[in-house]
């Protein structure tokens, strides 16, 4: 009898360490909060990307019709949660454009967030996201591989020069 208790117990142990491994991998992959979502028109998108430096229209390769967007609070939560900047960089395999292509993605796949553009900056060779916060009255850049998000006045011009880019958004 005494061994089937301790084998009893042991599969409740077992079970316990389980459970708490998925929820450590709940937390991962699922956010534990949400973040107040606007829908915005073009006209929206269109006011807050003329503010780039060097703007033309054909460097916007419109995606949506509409748009949805968060505040700045709900991007900075977004970017706190999201794993994205704790990919290993391997070049050409998972580089700059991969982790602004995935924060994209992960945006619009766990907020329904999709004001979040690409920015293929060939003047700097790299490529980082534009996001558009409701209460911002301009475009931000976020950088995925170290998490700062900052306006285009305090841009680093080695890394992000937007003299010759195209913006997916």
């Amino acid at each position: 009898m005494t061994g089937c208790r301790r084998s009893v117990q042991e599969l409740l142990e077992t079970l316990r360490r389980t459970r708490s491994k998925l929820g450590e991998l709940l937390r991962l992959y699922v956010p534990g909060f949400s973040v107040p979502i606007y829908a915005v028109d073009v006209d929206f998108v269109a006011k807050r990307l003329q503010r780039l430096p060097n703007w033309s229209w054909w460097r916007w390769l419109v995606l949506d019709g509409t748009y949805y967007t968060t505040n700045l609070r709900g991007f900075r939560d977004i970017i706190s949660w999201d794993r994205t900047n704790r990919k290993p960089y391997v070049l050409d395999r998972f580089d700059c454009d991969k982790y602004a292509m995935h924060f994209k993605a992960s945006a619009a796949w766990f907020f329904g967030i999709n004001a979040v553009g690409i920015v293929l900056d060939y003047s700097s060779q790299h490529a980082y996201n534009v996001v558009l916060p409701i209460d911002v009255d301009e475009p931000l850049l976020y950088e995925p591989q170290t998490d700062e998000i900052f306006t285009v006045e305090q841009r680093d011009r080695r890394f992000y020069r937007l003299e010759q880019y195209l913006v997916l958004l």
